[in-house]
């Protein structure tokens, strides 16, 4: 599902118009430092909205350990 498809659902569940919920997402990244994706602060602005998007049914999350990182 794509970051444009999360957005869609998260607005049409909580009733939040699309300008809020990218005003409460860039907030949300503020908050941590500017470290966090957008897709990252709309997963936890959606729970914050009572809305878990990793219950999606096509949602598959991706397990990065730090120890893989690297800089490029």
């Amino acid at each position: 599902m794509s970051l444009e498809e999360k957005v869609d659902l998260v607005v049409e569940k909580t009733g939040v118009s699309r300008k809020e919920l990218q005003h409460l997402i860039e907030k949300k990244k503020r908050e941590m430092g500017g470290l966090i994706s957008d897709e990252g602060a709309l997963h936890l602005v959606a729970r914050d909205l009572g809305i878990n998007l990793s219950e999606i049914d096509d949602y598959k999350p991706v397990r990065v350990y730090v120890k893989d990182l690297r800089p490029e």
